[in-house]
């Protein structure tokens, strides 16, 4: 029996993922809904490196990637 599927809001998503990258001191950040015109709409931030560590990130496959996200858990559309 298939799981039924289960749509984490963007903010959501986003706190769950900041809570695994905190942990090496890095967090998720987001550009204005149109996307910025150098990093997209997410990126990876790390204040001890200096500066953007990441950009263009895909939330969803990184949530999945850290273990934040199930199977049956999809990022709801803004």
């Amino acid at each position: 029996m298939n799981s039924p599927k289960i749509h984490i809001p963007e903010a959501t998503l986003i706190e769950r993922v900041n809570r695994q990258l905190t942990k090496e001191g890095r967090a998720v950040r987001t550009t204005a809904r149109l996307g910025g015109p150098r990093t997209g709409v997410y990126y990876i931030i790390d204040p001890y490196r200096g500066g953007i560590h990441d950009k263009g990130l895909d939330l969803e496959a990184l949530g999945r990637e850290l273990g934040v996200l199930a199977a049956n858990e999809w990022m709801a559309d803004p």
